[in-house]
């Protein structure tokens, strides 16, 4: 397992949430991936109210900004895990990470600069 446990409790929470929607892609939920999930929880805080909060009270909107303060690398390394905890990737999963990490508000603002660049010379 991996991450770090410097975060604060709302970026730890908005992690969470990430690596839920994640898991739950493929409307399925292995043991395995339960067990990761869980075990990521207890690691950033040994309380489960930081699942209650990250499932029940943080919204998508948040939790994207929040990841902001995870690098990509980081951020894809736990979310991969997550996904392959129970030995494989679907292609919905896959699909969910790539969506995650590239739905963070710097992401966004880093793809409307190549954005612009490419309408700049017609490529676009």
């Amino acid at each position: 397992m991996n991450g770090r446990t410097n975060y604060s409790k709302e970026t730890k929470c908005a992690i969470l949430r990430a690596v839920f929607h994640v898991i739950n892609a493929d409307n399925k939920i292995t043991e395995e991936e339960n067990k990761y999930f869980i075990n990521l929880a207890m690691k950033y805080d040994n309380d489960p109210s930081i699942i209650d909060y990250a499932l029940k009270t943080m919204n998508d909107d948040e939790m994207l900004r929040l990841l902001d303060d995870v690098s990509l690398q980081e951020l894809g390394e736990i979310l991969e895990n997550a996904a392959k905890a129970d030995g494989e990737i679907s292609m919905i999963e896959m699909e969910t990470i790539i969506g995650i990490k590239t739905s963070t508000p710097s992401a966004k603002q880093e793809m409307n600069k190549y954005d612009t660049l490419l309408r700049k010379y017609g490529i676009f």
